[in-house]
């Protein structure tokens, strides 16, 4: 069992085909008893290209009648392969089990825009219904007035039915308790959080104060407001208690900064201006004072666990309303498509016949991976007491925590791999893609910024990216800066753009511009237009994304079938 942490541009795509071609060549197991899971379809794509083409490769360049058999016999048994997603994977499962999953043999997996439809649908029937029930109709309204109008209390109602996984664990391990238990929780998750926040940061904190407080004592010996302080510090140095830490801190602050947030004038003047210790214990008070609490902390307390279980009333019967709707046409969105597949996998008698299926597991962007993917794959290798487990990511290029991604799930799978009788954890380090500058400048950034890395914020710590680039390729680092204020981003690319070319001959389609977000696609475009740079838009809304393309698009579905009330309702020619 093998996890690899693998930096960008390190060549994982080439490791996972060639240990999937290791395997297939000397282990003597049908193809069918590996399976590769990727992130996305092209991904997937990609990594079967890879292996056909090594295979093809290595067809072409053997003399060994014997190994070239193996070759032929693996190119055949590749149209077959396990490589695709995990929802691919969990689906193939879900058909051949279908009765234990509790589905109906013919059912159809749904992408995100007939799920929200559904979703749409069944938030707006269950909040009229309510409206117009004796029982729910004061809840209703109070929750409409709350987000302050209809139309957001539904989109409020249809994120969390999105989120039904989370939201379903939060209701059974939370929710279910009385209004002031639920309180008395999230006061006592707060004050714990708020600790393990301050914990690390406290020692340096009281370091910072006593030399502080010393500098005063030696510079104004006669100053008030330090005498004010020194019991506080004192207190604040023995105190465990992380309730009674929070107060301290709060009666620090106030005497210390001001609202601002700096230290006050009557230490500044004698202080040293700017020291790094008065920085850092401005920065410290100033943070710590978010997490101080009023007074009547517990009425607010209550009133959210009473907001939240009238919440999960109406969450829960959005849900029994989707859940019919999907029933009636048989359809499971990729929520049910994990949720099912890690209840089949809880009955012994599938999980032991699944075992029989798979020997070897590779798993791709281990780091976007989250929990209950982790209880779909450990129990088919029954937690690495059988079969082999390849993982392979970075923590570094973990984007999609508004996914469910859990850096604690890769964390937590390489301490079991690690505790395995042959488990290894390995690192690639070099880079591939990068040239020598950005190496050296994305090292001297990052060094910085990921040197104490908080896990409570799931903060991840700085490793060397290795330059491997065979290609003497030379480069720079340079900053676009527009001091006066006259010229646009946008256009300070473009002059950058139209210099390149005059001044160094380079082609258009070597230049690419990289955007934080979408939106600064418009400014770009026009900037383009205007200087005459012509330009492609990659990863940007395609043609069939755009908003009018897609009301022609539903009018014209609607045309050829008058059945499909989806695209009726969704075109808006159909009001016209």
């Amino acid at each position: 069992n093998i996890a690899l942490t693998a930096n960008a541009g390190s060549g994982k795509t080439f490791v996972l085909s060639k240990r999937f071609l290791e395997i297939a060549l000397t282990e003597n197991i049908p193809l069918r008893k590996i399976a590769a899971i990727t992130f996305t379809e092209k991904a997937a794509a990609e990594l079967y290209q890879r292996i056909a083409g090594q295979v093809e490769k290595m067809i072409a360049s053997s003399d060994d009648e014997q190994l070239t058999g193996k070759l032929k016999k693996i190119r055949r048994s590749l149209v077959s392969v396990n490589i695709s997603t995990i929802h691919s994977f969990c689906i193939n499962l879900l058909r051949e089990y279908p009765v234990e999953a509790e589905l109906d043999a013919n059912f159809t997996p749904v992408d995100t825009t007939i799920s929200d439809e559904l979703m749409e649908m069944a938030a707006e029937e269950v909040i009229k219904a309510s409206l117009s029930s004796d029982e729910d109709s004061h809840k209703t309204k109070s929750l409409i007035r709350l987000f302050s109008s209809r139309g957001i209390f539904a989109k409020e109602l249809i994120g969390l039915a999105a989120n039904r996984k989370n939201i379903l664990e939060l209701k059974n391990r939370i929710y279910n308790k009385s209004e002031d238990e639920i309180a008395a929780f999230f006061f006592d998750v707060y004050i714990k959080i708020t600790g393990e926040y301050l914990e690390k940061k406290f020692p340096r904190f009281i370091s910072d104060l006593n030399i502080f407080i010393n500098y005063i004592q030696e510079t104004d010996p006669g100053n008030k407001n330090i005498v004010e302080i020194i019991p506080l510090v004192n207190k604040l140095s023995i105190e465990s208690d992380n309730k009674n830490r929070i107060d301290l801190l709060k009666n620090l602050a106030l005497k210390i900064c001001t609202k601002e947030g700096n230290i006050r004038k009557c230490f500044a003047k004698k202080f040293r201006y700017d020291t790094d210790e008065q920085i850092r214990i401005a920065e410290f008070l100033t943070d710590s004072s978010y997490f101080s609490y009023e007074e009547d902390h517990l009425e607010a307390e209550k009133e959210l666990a009473r907001t939240g279980k009238e919440l999960i009333y109406f969450f829960d019967k959005i849900i029994e309303k989707y859940d019919e709707k999907k029933l009636i046409k048989g359809y499971i969105d990729f929520e049910d498509i994990l949720l099912h597949t890690r209840k089949l996998l809880t009955y012994e008698n599938i999980r032991k016949s699944v075992w029989q299926k798979f020997d070897y597991i590779m798993i791709d962007e281990y780091q976007d991976t989250n929990e209950i993917q982790y209880e779909i794959f450990l129990p088919i290798l029954d937690y690495l007491k059988r079969g082999n487990l390849f993982v392979v990511g970075d923590e570094k290029q973990s984007i999609y925590m508004f996914r469910d991604a859990e850096l604690e799930v890769f964390d937590k799978t390489k301490k079991l791999i690690n505790e395995t009788a042959s488990g290894k954890l390995l690192v690639l380090p070099d880079s591939f893609r990068m040239i020598p500058e950005i190496c050296l400048f994305t090292n001297y950034i990052f060094r910085n910024l990921f040197s104490e890395p908080d896990i409570l914020f799931n903060e991840v710590a700085h490793s060397e990216l290795v330059c491997a680039r065979p290609d003497p390729v030379k480069g720079e680092i340079q900053f676009l800066l527009e001091e006066d204020g006259g010229l646009s981003e946008a256009e300070l690319v473009s002059r950058k753009i139209l210099e390149l070319r005059r001044e160094k001959n380079i082609s258009w389609n070597r230049i690419a511009v990289l955007t934080r977000k979408r939106k600064s696609f418009d400014e770009l475009e026009e900037s383009f237009i205007i200087n005459k740079i012509p330009y492609l838009v990659m990863g940007g809304r395609n043609f069939y994304q755009r908003q009018s393309i897609y009301d022609i698009y539903n009018y014209f579905s609607f045309l050829l079938d008058n059945n499909n009330d989806g695209a009726c309702r969704n075109s808006p020619f159909t009001i016209l």
